[in-house]
C-alpha cells in the first residue's frame, strides 16, 4: 500500500492505494484503495497492543507514546511515526484484515515480524480508550532526556564511552533506544535550551512528537513546529 489522497470540494480525503493498481491500473486489484483514517487508527491500536506485550520488549521500548497522544499529532507526524515502525502494509480487502511487516529493528528473533491487524470500518469506535496519563509527570521526562542527551555525547566525545553499544550497556536500555535519545541533539540550538528550562506547568510534549521534529533539517521549521506543538 502506498499513501495518496483526494481533493473534493476543497476538502482533502487521505487514502492507502495498493501498488498493483498504482503500476498496473485500478482493474488488476479489485477494491484497491482504503480509508487512510480506518488503516493508520487500526494499526496503531495494534502497536500499542504489541508495546504492552512482554513478548515485544524492542518495540515497547521504542513506541514510547501513550495513545492519547495519537490523537494531538498532526497528521504528516503520525504518517512518519507509523513509518518509524513498518515496513510494510498489506491489505486483503475480503477478510479486511491487514498484515503489517515490522521494521528489522523492533523484531524478535524468536517469533515472526509480520503481524495480522483487524481493520475496522468505524475507526472512530475503536481508538484506543485509555486512562488520562499524568501530565505533569512527563514534562519533566522530556527536559530530562534532553539533558541525558547532552551528557552522553559529552561522554563520546571525552571518551568515558567509546559507543553507543556501551552507553547502552551503562544504560541498561538497546543501541536504538541510545539512538532515538541522541535525536534530540539535531534538534534547533534555542529549541535544546527551551527543552531544559521547561517549567512543571510547560504545555505537554511528548518525546514522539520532539523526534518527529528533530528529523528536520531546517531549524526555522523545526521552531515553527515547535511552537506548534506548545501553543
Amino acid at each position: 500500500m502506498t499513501h495518496g489522497y483526494t481533493t473534493k470540494l476543497s476538502r482533502r480525503y487521505r487514502y492507502y492505494l495498493c501498488q498493483t493498481a498504482r503500476k498496473n491500473g485500478i482493474a488488476s486489484c479489485a477494491k484497491q484503495m482504503i480509508s487512510a483514517t480506518r488503516i493508520e487508527q487500526s494499526l496503531l491500536r495494534k502497536l500499542v497492543e504489541l508495546g504492552n506485550d512482554p513478548l515485544w520488549p524492542k518495540l515497547k521500548e521504542a513506541l514510547r507514546i501513550h495513545p492519547a497522544d495519537w490523537d494531538i499529532l498532526p497528521t504528516p507526524f503520525q504518517q512518519r511515526a507509523l513509518d518509524e515502525f513498518v515496513e510494510r502494509v498489506r491489505h486483503h480487502h475480503a477478510t479486511d484484515q491487514a498484515e503489517i511487516l515490522l521494521h528489522a529493528s523492533f523484531a524478535e528473533a524468536d517469533r515472526n515480524s509480520s503481524v495480522s491487524v483487524r481493520v475496522f470500518k468505524d475507526p472512530s469506535g475503536h481508538r484506543y480508550q485509555s486512562p488520562p496519563s499524568p501530565r505533569e509527570s512527563t514534562v519533566p521526562t522530556v527536559a530530562s532526556l534532553m539533558a541525558l542527551a547532552i551528557r552522553f555525547e559529552q561522554m563520546v566525545e571525552q571518551g568515558e564511552a567509546p559507543n553507543y553499544s556501551d552507553l547502552a550497556r551503562r544504560a541498561g536500555v538497546s543501541v536504538a533506544r541510545i539512538s532515538q535519545i541522541m535525536k534530540l541533539r539535531n534538534l534547533a540550538p534555542k529549541i535544546q535550551e527551551s527543552l531544559l528550562s521547561l517549567a512543571d506547568d510547560a504545555p505537554y510534549l511528548s518525546e514522539l512528537r520532539l523526534r518527529l521534529i528533530s528529523n528536520e533539517f531546517d531549524w526555522s521549521l523545526q521552531y515553527r513546529l515547535y511552537d506548534d506543538a506548545t501553543l
